[in-house]
């Protein structure tokens, strides 16, 4: 996919009558258009190495003008290509494919916050002087409290429905008056199955927003960052036109009677484990939006 997408933009380039070295059209392709996961640690390395080695091949420098550089010649992967299961997203025993279905409602100021962490991120790649944060820990921690406040905006959506249906109930209630000028209430059948509806979504809307409450409070709790699409990747969905335009996966090629926990050492594979990783699997699935055809995903199933 790099070099394909190298060869397109070099074409581009060509035909606009720019220029630009190989090694910078590569690394900026990596930083903005690639991105990966894998389950496997190990692997996450390997592709960091391979895409490593296709930048370090183009870098037309000599060994003196490298010692004189005042920064690293390559670039950090850590927020490109990420180290998770690409299906189970849960953190703390929560299903987040269920629980944070999108980012409808977030605010302008929340789209700003994505905009500049996006920003952020790639200043973090290029190992930038003017970057905000210096360390891969310190960019996590803002990804945790970004991801946290659109938690809340989610939770503030969900009660102001729930006062739009408390007053839809108030106003079908509301005597009206007839074309003769007579006071007349609604149907009494066509009333109770709007209120009934009604009210069942109120009472389903409240325990999504505990469910999201205690998912906010679970996500500063675990040691390790869980992978969470939402999480990981905030800057493609939670900006406009959210989603990955091409995505390749590598299935497992394994029988279902032997899928586990790729965690979990061989000898400390069950029967009860195994079940109960099938289940997480069978009850999650992962969606991609398409928007521009410039963001670009693999993706190591486990």
């Amino acid at each position: 996919m790099l070099h394909v997408l190298d060869d397109l933009r070099e074409r581009a380039i060509r035909q606009l009558g720019r220029g630009q070295l190989s090694f910078d059209r590569k690394k900026a392709i990596i930083g903005e258009n690639l991105y990966g996961v894998d389950v496997m640690e190990w692997a996450c390395h390997v592709a960091e190495l391979r895409l490593w080695l296709a930048l370090i091949i183009d870098a037309d420098i000599s060994s003196g003008e490298l010692r004189e550089l005042p920064q690293p010649l390559l670039p950090h992967f850590s927020f490109n290509i990420r180290c998770g299961n690409s299906l189970v997203q849960e953190i703390g025993g929560f299903n987040l494919a269920q629980i944070l279905a999108d980012f409808s409602g977030v605010s302008n100021t929340l789209k700003d916050k994505v905009k500049v962490l996006r920003e952020e991120k790639l200043k973090f790649f290029n190992n930038d002087d003017t970057r905000q944060y210096r360390s891969k820990q310190a960019l996590e921690k803002e990804e945790v409290t970004l991801f946290r406040k659109l938690i809340d905006s989610q939770v503030n959506v969900i009660k102001g429905h729930i006062n739009v249906l408390h007053q839809e109930i108030r106003a079908a209630r509301v005597q009206q008056l007839n074309i003769h000028g007579e006071a007349e209430a609604p149907g009494a059948g066509e009333l109770d199955r709007d209120t009934q509806q009604w009210q069942e979504q109120i009472k389903t809307h409240p325990v999504h927003c505990d469910e999201l409450k205690q998912t906010w409070f679970a996500i500063g709790n675990t040691p390790t960052l869980p992978f969470v699409w939402d999480i990981a990747f905030v800057q493609i969905f939670a900006a406009e036109g959210s989603g990955f335009d091409i995505v390749i996966g590598n299935p497992p090629y394994v029988r279902q009677e032997n899928i586990a926990d790729p965690n979990l050492p061989r000898e400390n594979i069950t029967p009860e484990n195994q079940k109960a990783q099938k289940k997480s699997l069978q009850s999650q699935t992962c969606t991609f939006g398409v928007s521009s055809f410039s963001r670009f995903l693999w993706l190591q199933t486990p």
